[in-house]
């Protein structure tokens, strides 16, 4: 199996744009990791005409941080069906007494609405299949997320894990917690406008699936740096194969997207025991 030429690439990360503001402890780590292990591990997901980081903005940060030139990317075209923008969804799950979370809201600025739609800013989800929903008077995008990223500090006395959006109310249900939420679904159109006036959004605005995702490319640094990195690369990948595991594959966490992971038998020793089974599976 082969991917489009030149869809894996190197980029110069000067030229990338993340969308969403980074972690910073979460930075240190990775670049940590990544001079340790002295590779890139994956490639990022940027879309091949703005430059916008759809996936791996602390895989971004890090190198950048390491003072790397080059980094491993996905060129994909965004707008179109093969990238789907979907959400996450937030489980509360410790000391939850839903009036009060409600409270929280109001006493930050939110006002309940009925409708769900596109107007609300998040919408709070209780196991009994309750819904209340809060908007904003805020018409500017990147002050609206804002207070929401205010409001989700405050809620995060409540231990908040994230999970698929869709999956939000089966997991309130099926794991006993009380109550969850969603935030606004952005538009893809309002993800470029982001990007291109030089902003970022809040951490965890938006979930990408991406078809045909590609992994493991254990791009070693010592290639990065050399003057002909970009054939070197190439190369690289020339000498493995790209094996289709399919959706729905738990790996680091569950990819609902297809997955192609890029596999060298010299360096077997470098793949998870859980991917190395993954392979098995399909007979590589």
């Amino acid at each position: 199996m082969s991917l489009e030429p030149r869809r894996i690439t190197l980029a110069d990360v000067s030229s990338l744009k993340p969308h969403e503001q980074s972690i910073q402890h979460a930075v240190d780590k990775l670049a940590h990791e990544i001079k340790t292990s002295g590779r890139i591990i994956h490639p990022v997901v940027v879309d091949a005409k703005t430059g916008l980081v759809v996936d791996g903005t602390h895989r971004v940060e890090a190198v950048r941080q390491l003072n790397l030139r080059y980094i491993p990317v996905y060129r994909v075209d965004y707008l179109s069906e093969s990238v789907v923008l979907d959400g996450w969804g937030r489980v509360l799950r410790k000391n939850v007494v839903p009036e009060k979370v409600l409270q929280t809201a109001l006493d930050k600025g939110f006002k309940p609405v009925e409708d769900e739609g596109h107007d609300a800013a998040l919408c709070f989800v209780e196991n009994s299949g309750r819904k209340t929903c809060f908007a904003l008077d805020e018409s500017d995008l990147l002050r609206l997320y804002d207070r929401i990223s205010g409001l989700e500090r405050l809620l995060s006395v409540h231990d908040v894990s994230y999970v698929p959006e869709p999956e939000l109310s089966y997991i309130l249900r099926s794991g006993g917690f009380r109550m969850g939420y969603t935030i606004r679904r952005l538009r893809k159109a309002e993800v470029l406008n982001v990007v291109e006036k030089g902003f970022r959004l809040p951490p965890k605005s938006t979930r990408h699936l991406v078809d045909r995702r590609p992994m493991f490319v254990l791009c070693p640094l010592e290639l990065l740096v050399q003057e002909d990195a970009n054939r070197l690369f190439e190369e690289w990948l020339e000498k493995g194969v790209w094996v289709d595991l399919g959706s729905g594959v738990v790996i680091d966490r569950r990819y609902d997207e297809k997955i192609l992971l890029y596999f060298r038998q010299d360096l077997r020793s470098l793949y998870p025991e859980n991917v190395l089974k993954l392979l098995e599976a399909v007979k590589v």
